[in-house]
């Protein structure tokens, strides 16, 4: 029979987190820029890192592992690497050109052989200013931009994926204007299925693969199945 072994109160605020469990460690984000390490038998913290330049904000979706380093971003759209076994900041790197605006994220990054790939969100992208929202990818060691692809007014909530289609991997992001499909080593555009535009740009569900299809769904806009190659 199941049995409650443990409770944990998280920060204030709206709680949409995705955990991560590995070797016996739960990381998590919490509302107000907060990242914890949980012992996941006993429910103990085991570190916490109030990171960010604010204490404002919701939970980001999500977070990611790699090697020995947690991946995070802040409502004010930085990406922070963090020492997985301590907390402590390894490198804060600054999504955008913030001369004429700022940023915001609410999605957590993915990592693909080395490289934190990450989205921009909120409703800042459709600011009067020559650079809009985009997807990029930074190097997991260094915090440094890699590549940076796209550009949206609109980006939609449905966080990246990573499929493979006839044997290549490619990126997919579905937004409010289309789909695309990206190297995920390179950022370059391998394809791209326009759409209607969707309302209130609620692409939320991620895509999902089935064989060589690729399925989307969304509310107002119903639902889209394409057939994918490499």
């Amino acid at each position: 029979d199941l049995q409650l072994q443990w409770v944990w109160a998280m920060a204030e605020g709206t709680n949409q987190v995705a955990p991560v469990v590995h070797n016996g460690v739960i990381f998590m984000n919490n509302p107000t820029n907060i990242v914890q390490a949980i012992d996941a038998k006993t429910g103990d913290l085991i570190w916490e890192n109030r990171i960010g330049q604010t204490a404002t904000g919701n939970s980001q979706r999500g977070l990611a592992l790699w090697n020995d380093k947690v991946y995070v971003t802040t409502s004010e759209a930085h990406i922070y690497a963090l020492d997985a076994r301590t907390g402590k900041n390894v490198w804060d790197t600054v999504i955008g050109d913030r001369t004429n605006g700022t940023y915001t994220t609410s999605s957590g990054p993915i990592i693909y052989k080395g490289k934190v790939i990450q989205g921009l969100g909120g409703g800042l992208c459709d600011q009067y200013r020559e650079e809009k929202c985009f997807i990029s990818a930074y190097d997991a060691e260094t915090g440094k931009e890699v590549w940076r692809a796209l550009s949206a007014k609109e980006p939609g909530y449905a966080p990246p994926m990573i499929h493979e289609f006839g044997g290549r991997r490619q990126l997919i992001l579905w937004h409010p204007e289309g789909v695309n499909a990206l190297d995920p080593a390179t950022g370059r555009v391998l394809w791209t299925y326009p759409t209607a535009p969707i309302r209130f740009g609620m692409t939320i569900p991620s895509p999902r693969k089935s064989g060589d299809h690729l399925f989307l769904t969304s509310f107002y806009n119903g639902s889209l199945m394409l057939r994918v190659g490499a």
